[in-house]
């Protein structure tokens, strides 16, 4: 017997709430010349409206046609980005993301996004940090320069708007991370934010 998966479940959709993103926007020190990448686009809510410079990837083809529609002055790219082939050099100035939580992704969506932009800013569950099996597969390849605790669970939003049940099982925090060799480790900034 096989069980249909909804949409937001095949592409683990949940989507940035609007206050949320504005704060995170505001966090990750965004320039209006700097080239944004946003990896894991959905419904567009980490794509600054008017930014100029942006490359927005998303592999729902439905959410790509919106985002097209909201966002017209972003390069909609309707593609899984883990299965694009990395630039030979950096191709934005930072990455804005809000990855999928489905398989340890955020490590993964955050390496990779160095491969693309120098720095990268992440919302991530705060267990994806820890764990020698996660240090391994990412957090030993980065440099954490800060981070940001939130002190209030968001619910994020389902398709249409749907909010999601606050899930007492997760924190989250945002991330900005650069490429390192391993050799200049240093402490991160650390705060803790109210988003909601």
């Amino acid at each position: 017997m096989s069980v249909a998966l909804t949409q937001q479940e095949l592409y683990c959709q949940w989507f940035t709430p609007p206050t949320v993103a504005e704060e995170f926007l505001a966090w990750c020190r965004i320039r209006p010349d700097d080239v944004l990448l946003e990896p894991a686009a959905g419904e567009g809510a980490l794509v600054p409206e008017g930014h100029r410079q942006v490359v927005a990837f998303e592999v729902d083809p439905d959410r790509c046609a919106e985002l097209r529609e909201r966002r017209p002055l972003a390069n909609v790219v309707c593609a899984d980005f883990l299965a694009q082939p990395p630039p030979a050099a950096h191709v934005a100035d930072v990455a804005v993301l809000n990855p999928p939580y489905s398989d340890d992704g955020e490590g993964t969506f955050v390496l990779r996004s160095l491969l693309w932009a120098p720095r990268a800013c992440a919302l991530v569950r705060l267990e994806a940090l820890h764990g020698s099996n996660r240090h391994k597969s990412c957090w030993q390849h980065v440099q954490l320069t800060r981070i940001a605790f939130l002190v209030h669970r968001p619910r994020f939003l389902g398709l249409f708007g749907a909010r999601t049940p606050h899930h007492p099982k997760y924190s989250y925090v945002a991330v900005e991370a650069r490429c390192s060799d391993g050799a200049d480790f240093s402490y991160p900034e650390t705060s803790w934010v109210q988003w909601r």
